[in-house]
């Protein structure tokens, strides 16, 4: 309800000025901010944003978004070249969440453990709390329903078999895989991160700060040095949802693990993989090109993620369509937008064009982005605490040029 300190409201517009008539022209417009008037006769300034409304309004793009995964038309990843058949953009998944009127779990199961509230869903999973009788603890039950994975076996297959081997601080783990031979769905009790995902944390966030941001990206750059040099395996689906928060209150300051490894697959220092998958903002260029891609595409994904939060908005995005967005990323042109990165360091936009380079052979390893200089020097010191403001960060517009100085830097890469 709008209460206007002039009355009842009597008039409501769209942010480009257009009426609004009937309910419906709220799900029409291309706007998504109104204004409402009483008695009052509208001004055009009134549809003039100051300073703060347009930082409260400018950055969107931060959102879930559901990844793509297709095959390519030739069975094997191993192959030299690829076939251009398929469309560029993937097959979307449809995410669908567990009936949780009337679960219902095999013996197998609640011998076990007592299942407790959802706290998440994906393309093909969903994950509950639940708690182990035995011993009282609380882990992450994820709950694989096979009839949604009918020809993407191998991507289930893959998930456990790599989570098997994974053994690391910022890396979630698997503790048993339950079969269920009565029923479609395959069973993962995993390590419960309590603090929500990465997602969640930058849009509650004001700003992180440049000493933040780095200890978070050395928690991330850790878990990757991990799986590229010593497991070699790419994860192939960074992005904040799959970044899991560890809260400060168990730690000197927040921490991340990385989760969800459906996407994640191995691959030898000779190969190349060519299967076009991922999450459209974080996609590596040479993912969307198809010309054979390798374990830094994570690191490209690294570079979208240290931009959001240092200024709230990816460094790619398209407001008309998924290829426009697609276009951008190829061509590897992004801009540290005034006034969102005036606080930002040098060194800070030097460590993010490193991640960012389109030519993959010229981008960072993981080792190389942990000995940055930046990553040394701005990461906090074990006692400062992390603190954030709980203002949302999570707004419906990335700032257009017209809202940006005219001196603002473009990274041609």
């Amino acid at each position: 309800m709008i209460q206007l300190d002039s009355g009842a409201v009597r008039k409501v517009f769209s942010l480009s000025g257009a009426p609004v008539i009937a309910l419906g022209d709220f799900f029409t417009s291309p706007d998504d901010v109104f204004l409402a008037f009483g008695k009052e006769t509208p001004s055009v300034d009134d549809f003039v944003l100051d300073a703060d409304e347009s930082r409260k309004l400018a950055c969107s793009q931060i959102r879930r978004e559901a990844r793509f995964y297709s095959r390519p038309k030739k069975e094997s990843d191993k192959e030299s070249k690829e076939t251009k058949e398929h469309r560029r953009n993937g097959s979307a998944d449809v995410r669908r969440s567990r009936d949780q009127n009337s679960p219902v779990y095999p013996a197998s199961v609640t011998r076990e453990f007592d299942i407790h509230n959802k706290i998440g869903d994906g393309n093909f999973a969903t994950v509950y709390e639940c708690r182990q009788k035995s011993t009282d603890k609380w882990f992450a039950l994820k709950v694989i329903d096979q009839t949604k994975c009918r020809g993407k076996e191998m991507l289930v297959r893959s998930e456990v078999e790599v989570l098997q081997r994974m053994r690391h601080p910022n890396i979630v783990q698997l503790i048993k895989q339950i079969p269920s031979p009565e029923t479609e769905e395959l069973y993962l009790v995993m390590e419960l991160v309590p603090g929500g995902d990465l997602f969640d944390a930058i849009s509650q966030a004001n700003q992180f700060s440049e000493e933040q941001a780095a200890d978070l990206m050395t928690d991330l750059g850790q878990a990757l040095a991990y799986l590229h040099n010593e497991q070699r395996v790419v994860h192939r689906d960074i992005k904040p949802e799959n970044l899991l928060v560890v809260p400060e209150t168990q730690f000197d300051r927040m921490r991340l693990k990385l989760a969800d490894f459906g996407l994640a697959v191995e691959v030898r220092e000779d190969e190349a993989l060519f299967t076009v998958c991922g999450t459209p903002t974080y996609v590596a260029p040479e993912i969307l090109a198809e010309t054979g891609y390798g374990l830094k595409v994570d690191i490209w994904a690294c570079g979208v993620i240290l931009y959001i939060l240092l200024c709230g908005f990816p460094p790619f995005s398209s407001d008309n369509s998924q290829e426009e967005l697609f276009d951008k990323i190829l061509a590897g042109q992004f801009e540290f937008m005034p006034p969102y990165f005036d606080h930002v360091s040098v060194a800070a936009r030097d460590l993010i064009e490193k991640m960012l380079q389109v030519d993959a052979n010229r981008r960072y390893s993981a080792q190389e982005m942990l000995e940055h200089p930046w990553m040394k020097t701005r990461c906090a010191s074990p006692d400062s605490a992390m603190s954030m403001s709980t203002e949302s960060m999570h707004f419906e517009r990335k700032p257009t040029s017209s809202q940006s100085n005219t001196d603002s830097a473009t990274s041609s890469l």
